[in-house]
Order: C-alpha cells, then sequence, then structure tokens
C-alpha cells in the first residue's frame, strides 16, 4: 500500500473543480530472500574463531560473585544483507539456550537480521556441533541433509552482545553525553517454565540486582512483571552499561523509560513549578497578544483559572466569563481548567518529557455555566447553553472561535433521538435564528461509561449509548480512544484496552436506530486506560493524561481521562486547522477533521478483521463507524495534501443542514 507524505497545501477553489486521476508510485516487489551458498571450511573457521573465549573473558570480571543461575553469556547473530535468518533454531530449550531478542535492522535499503540468545555456561558447544555437522555435511537416515546449511551460511558474524544490541529506542533518546546518570528500563527475560517458574524468576531477578550492586549502580524496589519479561529501572551513564556487559546476560531490551501522567504528577508543588517553568521557557507564541485572526477555545464548563501559569500566556481576566448567578467566573470545581490545560497544550506528559519548542498559535476563553453537577436542575440546558454563548459573543463578536463543551446529561438518548439540548445545539451551530449569518463550530464529548462495569470491555461499551447532547447533528461528537498501556509500577494490574483500542470510557451509538440517527462520534481521541485485575477495574494515574490543576498554589498538575479529555483534545485540533486556514468555514474545518481520521490496526479487532482484510463487509464497517467514529484523526493530514492525495474544498460546497424543527406542540419533526 503507497504511503503519502502529505507535504502540500489544500486547494480553495471559490467556484469549481477539476478532477485528478489518483496515481500511485511505483513500490517495486520481491521476492524470498535466499541464503546464498558459502565456502563450508572457511565459514565455519570464522564462526568458530568468533565464538572462541567468549565466555572466559566474562567469567573473569565475575568470579567472585554467587550467582543462583550460573554464569552464562548472551550472543548476538548478525545475517547477511537481505538474508533471512532462522532464528528459531538459535534456540535450545532442553539445554537452557533462550531466544531473547530478534530485531530488523534497516540500512540503505537493506534488510539485516540481528538475534540474541542467552547460553548458559558449558553450553556454547551446542553451535559448536551445529558447525560440525555443516562441515561434514551431516545427513539423517533418509539421507536427506542435516547440516544446517540455510542457518550457517546466512549468518555473517557471532558475538557477544553490547550495549547496542540491547537498545531497541530509537537513538535520539540516548543522551548526549555519555556520562551523564539516567534512569534506564531494563527488560529482562523471566519467561514461564514447566516447572518452579517463580523460583527461577526469583533466581533471576536476584542475580540482576546482584551485578548492579557489583558496579555500583541503583536499582528501582519495583518490578513489572510480565509472562515472558519483567521490568526494572536502573540508573547509570551509558558508558558505565558499556563497561558492566555482564550485567546484561539477562537482559532482551534496554528502551527509554516510558514517562507516564503518574511521574508527573506524583511530584511535589517545588518540582511541580520547576517543571512549568521548563516548559514555559520553550513556549512559542506568534499570536501572542491575540490578533483578530487567532482562534480562541472557548471553554463551556465550571470556569477556568486563566492565572495557572500554564494558563496565562493564553487569556486574560476578561476572557473569563460566567453566567452564574454570583457572578464569580472562578473554576472551584477544577473540570474547567483541566480541559484548558489539554485545550491549550495537549497532553502535558509528552510536553513534559519533551525537550522541543512547543508553538501555540490560538488564544483562550472560557463561559461558566455550573460549579457542580445538579446546578442547573430544572434549567432548560438548551437555554443555559444558548446564554453561555450569547454571552461570550457580546464580550467579543469579531473573534474567530471553537466551542468545547465536555459536559452531558449524564444519561442516553433513547436511541438517538433529538432532546431540547442537542436541538439547541444543532440551531446554534447552524446560527438558525441568524439565518446562518455566523455559524459555530463546536465540539462535544460524546459521555462516558463506568468504569466500575466495565469488566466485559468492550462489549459493555457498545451497550452504553452516547449521552445527550451528543446526538446533535451538526456538532463533532467526540469518543475516546488509548494509547496509554504503560504500567511504571508493579501493582497487580494491566491495562484493560489494548495500545489503540477504544477507550473504556467511551460510549457508542451501536443501540441507535440508524434509520433517524446520526452516526456518532465522528472521531476519536486519546481519552486513557484503565488497570484490571481478577477483582474489577480501577483507574491508574500511569494510564491518564496530565493537565492543569485548578489551585496552582497548592500544585500545578492533575491527571485526568475519558471522552472530556479528547473533547478539549478535538478542540486544540480544530484551532491547529484553523490557526494555518484562519477564513474557514466551522463546516469545512469539521470536514477536514474527519476527513483526515482513519482507524488504528487494534480498531479493526473491533469488527473481528485487519486492515489488510479486503472482503470487509458494509455491515461490519457500519458497526466500527458507530463505535470509534471515522478513527482518529492526523494533524498532518488535515493540513496538507498529498501527491496523489487531493484535498479540495471549494466555498461552494460549504452548506449546512437544519434536520430539526419545534412544533408548537413542543414535540420534534424532522425536515
Amino acid at each position: 500500500m503507497a504511503t503519502n507524505t502529505y507535504n502540500k497545501p489544500h486547494f480553495f477553489l471559490p467556484s469549481s473543480a477539476t478532477a485528478h486521476n489518483f496515481t500511485s508510485p511505483r513500490t517495486g516487489g520481491s521476492g524470498a530472500s535466499t541464503v546464498p551458498q558459502l565456502d563450508r571450511a572457511r565459514q565455519s573457521q570464522k564462526l568458530r574463531g568468533d565464538l572462541a573465549s567468549r565466555l572466559e573473558g566474562l567469567k573473569e570480571t565475575i568470579s567472585d560473585i554467587s550467582l543462583d543461575t550460573g554464569i552464562g553469556i548472551q550472543v548476538e547473530f548478525v545475517s547477511h544483507p537481505d538474508v533471512d535468518m532462522a532464528v528459531t533454531s538459535l534456540a535450545n530449550a532442553p539445554q537452557g539456550i533462550e531466544l531473547h531478542n530478534v530485531k530488523i535492522i534497516q540500512d540503505e535499503g537493506q534488510k539485516t537480521v540481528v538475534a540474541t540468545a542467552y547460553v548458559p555456561d558449558g553450553k556454547l558447544d551446542f553451535y559448536e556441533k551445529k558447525l560440525e555437522a555443516y562441515v561434514d555435511r551431516k545427513t539423517n537416515r533418509n539421507g536427506a541433509p542435516n547440516d544446517h546449511q540455510k542457518l550457517i551460511d546466512s549468518i555473517m558474524s557471532i558475538s557477544p552482545i553490547t550495549f547496542s544490541s540491547m537498545w531497541s529506542d530509537d537513538l535520539e533518546l540516548l543522551p548526549e553525553d555519555k556520562e551523564q546518570q539516567v534512569w534506564w528500563e531494563f527488560w529482562i527475560s523471566t519467561p514461564k517454565k514447566a516447572r518452579d517458574t517463580e523460583q527461577v524468576y526469583r533466581s533471576i531477578i536476584s542475580d540482576f540486582r546482584k551485578l548492579a550492586a557489583k558496579a555500583s549502580l541503583e536499582v528501582s524496589e519495583d518490578t513489572l512483571r510480565f509472562p515472558e519479561h519483567t521490568i526494572i529501572q536502573l540508573k547509570a551513564s551509558q558508558s558505565q552499561l558499556e563497561e558492566n556487559l555482564a550485567l546484561l546476560t539477562r537482559v532482551s531490551e534496554i528502551r527509554f523509560p516510558q514517562v507516564t501522567a503518574e511521574f508527573f504528577d506524583s511530584m511535589d508543588s517545588t518540582e511541580q513549578i520547576e517543571w512549568t517553568e521548563d516548559a514555559l521557557s520553550r513556549l512559542e507564541q506568534p499570536n501572542e497578544t491575540g490578533d483578530s485572526d487567532s482562534p480562541y477555545i472557548c471553554i463551556i464548563d465550571t470556569g477556568v483559572n486563566v492565572q495557572h501559569p500554564l494558563l496565562a500566556p493564553f487569556s486574560t481576566v476578561s476572557d473569563q466569563l460566567t453566567i452564574m448567578d454570583d457572578n464569580d467566573p472562578t473554576d472551584q470545581n477544577g473540570h474547567g481548567t483541566s480541559m484548558a490545560g489539554l485545550a491549550m497544550w495537549g497532553d502535558l506528559t509528552k510536553v513534559l518529557e519533551s525537550t522541543d519548542s512547543h508553538v501555540v498559535h490560538h488564544r483562550l476563553e472560557s463561559v461558566k455555566t455550573l460549579n457542580r453537577n445538579g446546578d442547573n436542575a430544572g434549567k432548560s440546558l438548551g437555554l443555559v447553553t444558548s446564554n453561555a454563548i450569547s454571552t461570550v459573543e457580546l464580550n467579543n463578536f469579531e473573534r474567530s472561535r471553537i466551542f468545547s463543551m465536555s459536559l452531558s446529561s449524564g444519561k442516553g438518548t433513547n436511541r438517538g433521538r433529538p432532546s431540547s439540548w442537542s436541538s439547541a445545539l444543532d440551531s446554534l451551530s447552524v446560527d438558525y435564528l441568524g439565518e446562518g449569518a455566523t455559524p459555530r463550530l463546536f465540539t462535544i464529548c460524546a459521555g462516558n461509561a463506568a468504569i466500575e462495569s466495565v469488566m466485559d470491555y468492550p462489549d459493555y461499551n457498545y451497550r452504553q449509548e452516547i449521552h445527550d447532547p451528543a446526538q446533535a447533528w451538526n456538532a463533532i461528537t467526540v469518543g475516546a480512544y488509548t494509547e496509554k498501556n504503560t504500567l511504571t509500577e508493579s501493582s497487580g494490574y494491566s491495562p484493560l484496552a489494548d495500545k489503540g483500542g477504544i477507550s473504556p470510557y467511551s460510549t457508542t451509538s451501536l443501540e441507535w436506530d440508524r434509520r433517524n440517527s446520526p452516526i456518532k462520534p465522528e472521531i476519536v481521541f486519546e481519552g486513557g486506560n484503565v488497570g484490571r485485575d481478577e477483582l474489577g477495574c480501577a483507574g491508574l494515574q500511569d494510564l491518564q493524561l496530565l493537565t492543569t490543576y485548578k489551585d496552582f498554589t497548592q500544585r500545578h498538575f492533575q491527571c485526568t481521562n475519558a471522552t472530556s479529555s479528547a473533547t478539549a483534545l478535538a478542540a486544540r485540533f480544530s484551532a491547529q486547522i484553523q490557526s494555518q486556514y484562519n477564513n474557514l468555514w466551522p463546516e469545512t474545518v469539521r470536514a477536514l477533521m474527519v476527513h483526515s481520521a482513519d482507524w488504528t490496526d487494534q480498531m479493526y479487532s473491533l469488527i473481528g478483521t485487519t486492515r489488510a482484510d479486503r472482503s470487509i463487509t458494509k455491515a461490519n464497517m457500519a458497526k466500527l463507524i458507530r463505535k470509534v467514529g471515522f478513527g482518529v484523526p492526523n494533524l498532518t493530514k488535515a493540513l496538507n495534501s498529498a501527491s496523489n492525495s487531493l484535498t479540495t474544498t471549494p466555498r461552494v460546497w460549504n452548506f449546512s443542514a437544519t434536520p430539526f424543527v419545534v412544533w408548537h406542540s413542543g414535540s420534534f419533526q424532522k425536515n
């Protein structure tokens, strides 16, 4: 399948369009790789030389340590370029030889296979015997070759592992200074055994700690255990790891530690201030004063405390509005301020762990419509929302803005039927009362499933229908998916949702009347994951997003999740489009968002298929869309066209629909 590069501006045609034929670049073809026929004597001599005395040098460095599992060595096998290596033949379970890791290295169009295997003391002769059979052209009793030719001829070199062998993350994540002390994530091979699994596990971890202690390296007390691996964090410089290769004997991979929201949320206030200052030092605001071209995100919520250091660059007190009787626009609840942090910065976890500049073109305003749940009981929520919009636009009518509302009734919609609240949003979106003069863009949350009941995920989510007013036809309804599957501490929990899957918090429209209801949600953004053990599910900070806390005098950060968070991220995405194309109609921004979306590989599994399946039925695709909309929007694709993927947005195509009118009796009828 061709991979498009979206680096060309969209066409904005005033009144006409010209069709362009699709062209696909040649991808070429490749047949199965062929193992070369090498000179057996020379190849055998070369590989025997590679194996010679590999273990003896290691023994000398750790001869004074008593290891429960004995002294072993980890060996690296490198294939010839563009030759497949039969890596499974490198392992032998009865002799304790374990295949630890296999990776493919692409370099200048050539593919090289690199495999590492753990070999216990005295077991290197396993490979010596293979070499003897290779040289002697050994056959079985039927005369068929049993000489391991394909394996031996595919190997270019054998050597002890190095730090580079174990490193599996991007090279850019390595510290610039090899002497810098940092925390590393060690993935230690602790496979299940037929017997004594627990004892073997304890012995391997104990040996790792002994070797680290000998090297005077700090090891975390916490471990995260998976079926085949145990993750331990260790503090060292890269140089120290390169000098202490015995430490890597049982290691499958070394990675840069995954930073989660929990890391920042658990800090004390002083540390959080330092991280905030670092983020602000990297902030770039081309439209710092908020000129007429700067789009605003208007948070309709519990208020926003715009004096927060991470929000103050984008807003002023005059942008902090309310329709509450007490005339207090500040946020006592915290929900609105948390949404504002996501709308301006995105997930702060990614911002704080990065050292890159952070460019923000849009700005922030807010209107407070409630303090806590139940504040608007007995009021028409459609009227409450209309009053909030009027307040904002009277304060500054000329602004280009996106309205972000991460609020819902907490109840379903009676299979997608319109309500007074959703109809009010439809009317506001198309400016029905103003005859379409000032249409508006709304991102609204789909509403959340209760995580206490999601043990039968994702089936439970399919039964939880989207909440009122997210059935509004003309607003963008945002569901949630998740990429968060990293747990930094051992707690007995594992992530409930796989990476790229529907978030356990998300609701769907699967059970709606499909003939008379819109497709909802249209799109999904990150909404976090939950942990699961044998007793139930729980929210874990590791699996949530990081954002701004309501009272920055106490702390700067907090964790958040669910479709509320996804909606704030969707508003940010919309503002990024409007920042580049400031004259677009709201309908066009919405179209670009949805058009840029795609399903993750994991989402295809929700309908029991894969991306490559060309026989997916229309009925199954309809189900997928009502689970996760059209997928996850891609900003690069929303902002640009590709050579073979043209996006045109003629003004004459901009139109909006008003699906409902109100009868005098108060009931609703389709147009």
